[in-house]
Order: structure tokens, then sequence, then C-alpha cells
């Protein structure tokens, strides 16, 4: 937070960024079949609390809101899914 001065480039980051980036990781998760894995590091306070920040750039990037909403949402499918269409194969 120091290193930045501008407001609107912290708020790209911290809400759009970041949860994007841990959407990624919850694919290759998915991907590999590590559901104790995928299950811990969504169970994390931190984790839930940075995907649900993503509503703040709903109107700019909705799809990134939803996909961290269906995540939050409905954990065993968005895995089950995931898994089963994913592109890395």
């Amino acid at each position: 937070d120091e290193h930045v001065r501008s407001p609107e480039i912290l708020k790209a980051v911290r809400h759009l960024l970041l949860p994007e980036y841990h959407l990624k990781m919850f694919k290759l998760y998915a991907w590999l079949g590590d559901y104790e894995t995928f299950r811990k590091e969504l169970d994390s306070p931190v984790m839930r609390r940075m995907l649900w920040s993503s509503w703040k750039v709903f109107f700019k990037k909705p799809q990134i809101f939803l996909k961290a909403f269906f995540l939050l949402a409905f954990p065993k499918l968005t895995f089950e899914v995931r898994r089963r269409t994913s592109r890395f194969k």
C-alpha cells in the first residue's frame, strides 16, 4: 500500500487482479483434481473476503465477480465443472 500513490491502481490490484489470479489458481487445482487443497484455500477467511471484494469492479469486469460468486456459493459444483471442462488437458 505504501508504494502505490494512485488509489485507482490500488483498487484495480485489490479488486480485479488478485481475484482474477486466484480464480485461475482454483482452476488449476480443479484440473489437477486436488479437491483437498482447493477446499483448504477456499475456506480461508482472507481468500473468501478477497474473492467477495471483486463486486467492486462488477461494472468493469462482471465475469470476475460472477466466477467468484459461483465459486463461493457452489464450490463442489464449480470444482467438478472446472475439472471436466478444463482447457489444460
